[in-house]
C-alpha cells in the first residue's frame, strides 16, 4: 500500500507573487501530495493560479469578491487522480 503525504496550511493569504512562491516550495520541501491551503484571500474573480509543475491541479474557493477566507486544494504531479465530476454551489 502507497502512503500519501497530505499537508494544510493556514497561509493568511497568497496575492504576493513571492508568497505564492515560497508556499509551493516549501510543499514541494514537505513532499506533500495533497495540500489544503485555508485563508488564501484572494477574490472570487481573481485571475491568480496557485500552481507549477509539481502542482499542476488546483480547486480554489473564494468567498464573493471581498479578499477574505478562500481555500485551496492542490493535487501533486505524481498523484494519482481523475476528475469525474464538479459541482459548483449557486450560492
Amino acid at each position: 500500500m502507497a502512503n500519501l503525504n497530505i499537508v494544510t496550511l493556514n497561509v493568511r493569504g497568497l496575492n504576493s507573487p513571492t508568497k505564492r512562491a515560497l508556499t509551493l516550495h516549501e510543499l514541494h520541501k514537505l513532499r506533500a501530495d495533497e495540500a489544503f491551503l485555508q485563508e488564501t484571500h484572494l477574490k472570487a474573480d481573481s485571475t491568480i493560479t496557485i500552481r507549477n509543475r509539481h502542482y499542476p491541479t488546483g480547486y480554489f474557493n473564494s468567498y464573493t469578491d471581498a479578499k477574505s477566507r478562500g481555500v485551496a486544494i492542490l493535487t501533486g504531479a505524481q498523484t494519482p487522480y481523475t476528475h469525474t465530476y464538479q459541482y459548483t454551489d449557486p450560492n
